[in-house]
């Protein structure tokens, strides 16, 4: 066993309510006295001691915290009492209150909780991705905005490209709030489908051409596309039609695409996202750096982690770089890094590790290598922070549900790694709280369940209502909803 800790417990709780006992003899007068102890046999003890008046009656108690100060600040031995004052005073004013219902929260944890507000960018109220989009068209309208191995799109023909696509979705019956499956592989026109469905009005259904065909029948079943784009139907819409914006009109919370989730847990869901969730995502500040460099696209666009890669990138000016269909490699990172001068990178938290484990070199000329979808290992980040000092290790968190992540936390050049990962602190326009089954905020450095609000929440599940009436409930601090993760976290007090 460890010796660093008691075997059995690491708190104690003691109430001594016997009558103080006396010895006495000839000459000689015993009473109790306290003595100050040197070293704390537990982590925390809390005792207690009866106080009676001289006849008898209850006249209060007397309490003693002891602490073990290598893993307690007087500070936190503080608030702990005065959580237990809090308590106490509670149930001594209502001996018949629910233990459930006893709150540890003060005032001002309370209120910083509940009343702080997730601040809304004003360039992403009432905006569509449409709509950013030719904003940056309009300033960067000669910029490459998607390069590949075969050549480079401009602004310009890329827009021309989604016209195309959104003037053949138009033709053929698609009307805004339609779903169109969408079954090709990574391309330049993949982005420009992607763009054009969003601009007739359409959301998109990710279809990856490797899915095997169960999976590929229980998508086109469930979402009920009115169309599937295929590379057929892309080279009809490139070739034949023009490149005139549709006369349709898109609002800020139609859905832009709905992505599946694994169905790990059972049947997968679509999740809804809307245009304002993506622009909300897009025009985060947390992407400083990364929306106007060079960014790889190589995650299927069935997975959020395209959301990103895409939208990040083409709704800040940026460059979108469609990596070869092969699997990714340290070997093919380096060269990709070279050949097209990319910044960022996201990578999933397997990849991550195992690339910062082996090949930690590969990631040398980036500016930002973004990671998460599961717990990632600080040795990992540190290990990719020593061979690469330049680059910037993000570490992002959240379920599809919020629009690919609700939190970020950024190790930069000259920032020590901590021992643990933290999943960070919430994006902007997103508030995260850690709360208990009773929908109340815990206090700080308490596990609770994370629920997850502001303008990252997407609609809910894809004609699901029940799944969609558990999981994304009305939040009591705010107006709108909330999404519970089902997560135990344990957020610091800082």
């Amino acid at each position: 066993r460890s010796l660093a800790r008691h075997p059995l417990f690491q708190v104690a709780f003691a109430l001594q309510n016997a009558p103080e006992t006396h010895f006495d003899a000839p000459g000689l007068e015993s009473r109790p006295v306290p003595v100050e102890m040197s070293t704390s046999k537990f982590d925390l003890s809390v005792l207690m001691w009866e106080r009676r008046d001289p006849e008898g009656a209850p006249a209060g108690l007397d309490c003693y915290l002891e602490f073990a100060t290598d893993l307690f600040d007087p500070a936190t031995a503080e608030r702990l009492v005065a959580r237990l004052l809090r308590v106490l005073d509670q149930v001594t004013a209502d001996p018949a209150v629910r233990a459930g219902a006893v709150d540890v929260l003060g005032a001002d944890e309370r209120t910083r909780v509940t009343e702080a507000e997730a601040p809304r960018r004003a360039d992403t109220r009432d905006t569509t991705v449409p709509q950013r989009f030719a904003q940056v068209v309009a300033r960067h309208g000669d910029a490459v905005a998607v390069e590949t191995a075969d050549g480079t799109l401009t602004y310009r023909e890329l827009d021309a490209r989604a016209d195309r696509c959104a003037q053949y979705l138009h033709a053929k019956g698609v009307t805004a709030g339609d779903r169109v499956a969408v079954l090709l592989d990574r391309s330049a026109e993949l982005v420009a489908v992607l763009l054009g469905i969003a601009k007739a009005g359409a959301a998109a259904v990710p279809i990856d051409t490797a899915y095997p065909v169960e999976r590929v029948r229980f998508l086109l079943e469930d979402a009920e596309p009115v169309l599937v784009m295929t590379r057929s139907e892309v080279a009809e819409a490139l070739r034949y039609f023009p490149a005139v914006p549709p006369p349709v009109r898109v609002a800020p919370d139609s859905g832009l695409y709905v992505m599946y989730t694994s169905g790990s847990t059972g049947t997968p869901k679509g999740v809804l996202a809307t245009h304002a969730n993506v622009t909300a995502l897009a025009l985060d500040p947390c992407w400083h750096g990364i929306g106007t460099g060079r960014t790889l696209f190589h995650a299927p666009h069935t997975f959020d982690a395209a959301t990103l890669e895409l939208w990040v990138p083409l709704l800040n000016g940026g460059r979108v770089v469609v990596a070869p269909p092969a699997d990714l490699t340290a070997k093919t990172l380096a060269r990709l890094v070279t050949d097209h001068g990319l910044t960022a990178v996201h990578l999933t938290a397997g990849l991550f590790r195992v690339l910062a484990q082996e090949t930690p070199e590969c990631f040398t000329g980036l500016r930002h290598v973004l990671t998460g979808g599961d717990a990632v290992p600080a040795e990992a980040v540190a290990g990719v922070r020593d061979a690469c000092p330049d680059v910037t290790v993000s570490h992002l968190y959240g379920p599809t549900e919020t629009t690919l992540c609700a939190t970020a936390f950024a190790v930069g050049p000259g920032t020590p790694t901590p021992a643990v990962l933290p999943i960070g602190g919430p994006r902007a326009a997103v508030r995260v709280y850690v709360l208990d089954a009773a929908l109340r905020p815990v206090p700080p450095e308490v596990t609770g369940e994370l629920y997850i609000a502001g303008e990252g929440v997407a609609r809910g599940y894809l004609g699901r209502a029940a799944p969609t009436a558990e999981r994304f409930v009305a939040c009591p601090y705010g107006d709108g909803r909330m999404y519970r993760t089902g997560d135990l976290v344990r957020w610091d007090h800082d």
